[in-house]
């Protein structure tokens, strides 16, 4: 690949001050072999920021098809009142794949938070997944020898629930790492039985990105996280995979 950017000095692993957190103790957390051969297995959802979240719930509910799975949102009939900033919606018996977040980017001024490199965009986070915990530490360790700032946060805000990993790609767009969890498959596929047929999509497949760093995009998600590469269309245009899909990215 032509004229590469060295991973370790991407934007992922900077702070706005140019430093970098770093984890002495995961590369010994881990074999060599795991960090070389851990990938991303799956796309898990995607989260947007919303300047309307029951508005933009209710659309994907009523004429999508997803199923709401949130608390924070309140559902009176059809109608719905927002409680908090977010929802969550899923198409199958997983937590969710689509994410929505109220949209709070210093909206007083009228200017996009200056962390993202692509203010416009309404993409809050991509969540992808992998199976183990000891794929999680050899992912995090590959990424740290790669220089990329790395943070653990409690899954979904609860402790019990295990950690997530959060960092960022070349172009600033947030990423989040988890493990797979049977739990939201046990507790959700009794009620996704019970649902009558109806036309909506089957699954979240793809996410695509506009990027003015294309090459290095490509690299960050092939070397750093293990995607292939499915198609190049004229250097313009990358389709990548995790796993038996054409492409997820």
């Amino acid at each position: 690949m032509a004229d590469k950017l060295p991973l370790a000095q991407s934007a992922a692993g900077r702070h706005a001050n140019g430093s970098r957190q770093q984890f002495p103790s995961l590369e010994a957390a881990v074999s060599e072999q795991q960090i070389q051969k851990v990938k991303v297995r799956r796309l898990m959802h995607v989260g947007l920021w919303s300047s309307d979240v029951a508005t933009q719930a209710r659309f994907y509910r009523q004429v999508v098809g997803l199923d709401l799975r949130s608390s924070e949102v309140r559902t009176v009939g059809q109608e719905m009142e927002v409680e908090a900033a977010s929802a969550f919606l899923a198409l199958g018996d997983e937590h969710h794949c689509l994410a929505l977040f109220a949209d709070t980017r210093d909206s007083r001024s009228g200017k996009a938070d200056s962390r993202f490199v692509l203010p416009q965009s309404r993409l809050h986070h991509i969540a992808f997944e992998v199976d183990t915990e000891a794929e999680l530490a050899a992912l995090a360790a590959r990424l740290n020898m790669l220089g990329v700032e790395l943070a653990f946060e409690p899954r979904d805000g609860d402790s019990e629930r295990g950690d997530t990993l959060w960092f960022r790609d070349p172009d600033g767009n947030r990423i989040e790492i988890a493990v797979a969890s049977d739990e939201a498959f046990t507790q959700y596929a009794a009620a996704s039985g019970r649902r009558q047929a109806r036309l909506r999509p089957l699954a979240l497949q793809h996410v695509a990105l506009q990027t003015p760093h294309l090459e290095a995009m490509v690299e960050f998600y092939t070397e750093a996280l293990g995607f292939d590469i499915s198609d190049w269309l004229l250097r313009e245009w990358a389709w990548l995979r995790c796993n038996t899909d054409h492409h997820t990215l």
